[in-house]
């Protein structure tokens, strides 16, 4: 079975992120179905102390690869501190939403998007995040 992911051709992300998406998928080869949505989660994050926000990733599979989908930030925001999108990068329909921005096309962002990729891996590697994985 491959665990290739079909890179984005308007924005070239880091190497290493799809190299870990294909390390997860590889790392459970019983994924069979049509999606796959990653959740990686700091415990320790809260509204009062901080922390890492959660990022969700989304994979789709057409044929023998995946397509990335999205990779959504989630933070503790407002009066209530309710966790909500803080950022939202889809691939699919190519738009980038920021909850300081809102929408805006993902073209307009690449540098920011790229540093933000790059972030969550780092935080990836230092061992932040719990993984939990679910599928369609």
């Amino acid at each position: 079975m491959s665990h290739s992911i079909i890179r984005h051709r308007g924005l070239r992300l880091p190497a290493r992120f799809y190299r870990k998406l294909e390390s997860i998928l590889a790392k459970n080869p019983g994924i069979q179905t049509g999606g796959i949505t990653l959740n990686f989660r700091d415990e320790n994050y809260s509204a009062e102390h901080g922390g890492y926000h959660p990022v969700e990733i989304r994979l789709d599979k057409e044929g023998d690869k995946w397509i990335l989908c999205y990779v959504t930030d989630f933070a503790y925001a407002g009066l209530a501190a309710e966790l909500e999108k803080d950022i939202d990068v889809c691939f699919i329909s190519e738009l980038f939403y920021s909850r300081l921005t809102g929408m805006m096309p993902l073209g307009r962002v690449k540098p920011f998007v790229r540093t933000f990729i790059e972030n969550f891996i780092a935080y990836c590697d230092m061992g932040v995040y719990k993984l939990e994985l679910s599928t369609d």
